[in-house]
């Protein structure tokens, strides 16, 4: 698969558009490399994006040299949720929609919670393929590095 990844942001991106302050969106957290920001269509009672400022299509053109940057966007999402939030972590669902079920072609981690109010919704059910847990991408990743 060819690598769609730019360190400069796409035109046409709205999320790169948002990680470089280009809209109204509020940014919530920001670092060098990442920013977090409101979900435009919340599924939780608190439903974040957690975006890497570098251009990267989708969870599927990660690789194995992308572990440091998803370890980021998790330690990231943590850092927000304890420090701005006051909320625990372990109650929040961080993961991927897998390709074709991502609505925008940057790659974008959901932080949402807490996971004991949300419903179902099979958009973010994992037993259905369409949205992958952050840990099971990880894992993912270091298999393709071991080969």
């Amino acid at each position: 698969m060819k690598r769609e990844s730019m360190l400069t942001p796409k035109d046409d991106c709205i999320f790169c558009s948002i990680a470089y302050g280009k809209t109204n969106q509020t940014i919530r957290f920001e670092t060098n490399d990442l920013v977090i920001f409101d979900d435009h269509l919340p599924k939780a009672q608190y439903h974040f994006q957690c975006v890497p400022k570098k251009h990267i299509r989708n969870a599927k053109y990660l690789t194995y040299e992308d572990i440091p940057l998803v370890m980021d966007m998790i330690n990231c999402g943590r850092n927000y949720l304890t420090s701005q939030m006051k909320l625990d972590p372990e109650d929040f669902l961080f993961g991927f929609h897998w390709p074709p079920f991502n609505s925008v072609h940057h790659l974008h981690m959901h932080i949402l919670g807490p996971k004991q109010l949300m419903g179902f919704n099979p958009m973010f059910d994992t037993r259905f393929r369409i949205f992958r847990k952050v840990e099971s991408v990880l894992e993912k990743l270091r298999i393709k590095g071991e080969k």
